[in-house]
């Protein structure tokens, strides 16, 4: 038996023998509940500070979104709105992220070597790395989806093609399109972001307007 199995096999022996008597005393539960909530929950978002610490202490959860690039612009009309000064910089920096990056600057390899264009498109595979080296796979713009994806800009229909923050969201994720309209192009069905808030066929500069949920972030 190998030393990290002997060591394994003594550990359950050791769990199994414990007798249930053996309880831990209030000191010790307590140690173990800081060390569990303080120190190994930094790695797991459990610290104080963040994370479920919020709701240990009886405050409001705070949530992060993700796989949505309309909260880039969310983002700056809010900053617009509460802090004007900063929002230039705000916006240089999306732009310079340029919103959703499937197929461009994310890719995802699963476990029999399929290659996506992020983790979201376990559906569709561009091929196997197996069976042809990943920097050829992924500069292979033959492929109708990475063609479309790695387009500048992207061609995409509807409310996405007309929004004037494009260059912030970059279309967002295309696959949720692709799922529920059987189009990968049309416009996000999960923008929440109305036209006005966007300016679609809206005369009103974005600082002049509520945010339909202000006070979210």
């Amino acid at each position: 038996m190998r030393k990290t199995s002997k060591r394994l096999f003594v550990l359950i022996m050791m769990i199994q023998l414990t007798p249930v008597s053996a309880a831990l005393d209030t000191a010790r539960q307590a140690e173990l509940l800081y060390l569990l909530k303080h120190d190994c929950g930094s790695c797991h978002g459990m610290t104080r500070k963040g994370g479920l610490g919020h709701a240990q202490r009886g405050n409001d959860m705070e949530f992060v979104t993700g796989n949505n690039d309309a909260d880039g612009v969310y983002l700056l009309q809010w900053v617009k709105q509460h802090s004007p000064e900063k929002a230039d910089h705000i916006a240089a920096k999306l732009r310079q992220w340029g919103g959703n990056s499937s197929g461009v600057n994310i890719a995802n390899i699963d476990n029999l070597g399929d290659v996506h264009p992020d983790t979201f498109w376990w559906h569709y595979s561009l091929g196997n790395v197996r069976q042809r080296p990943f920097s050829e796979i992924w500069v292979d713009a033959s492929d109708p989806i990475m063609k479309g994806l790695k387009a500048v800009s992207r061609v995409i229909k509807g409310r996405c093609g007309e929004c004037r923050y494009f260059d912030i969201f970059g279309g967002n994720t295309r696959v949720r399109a692709l799922q529920l309209t059987d189009d990968s192009w049309a416009e996000d069905p999960a923008c929440y972001l109305t036209d006005a808030e966007i300016r679609i066929n809206s005369s009103h500069d974005v600082t002049d307007m509520p945010l339909h949920r202000a006070g979210a972030l």
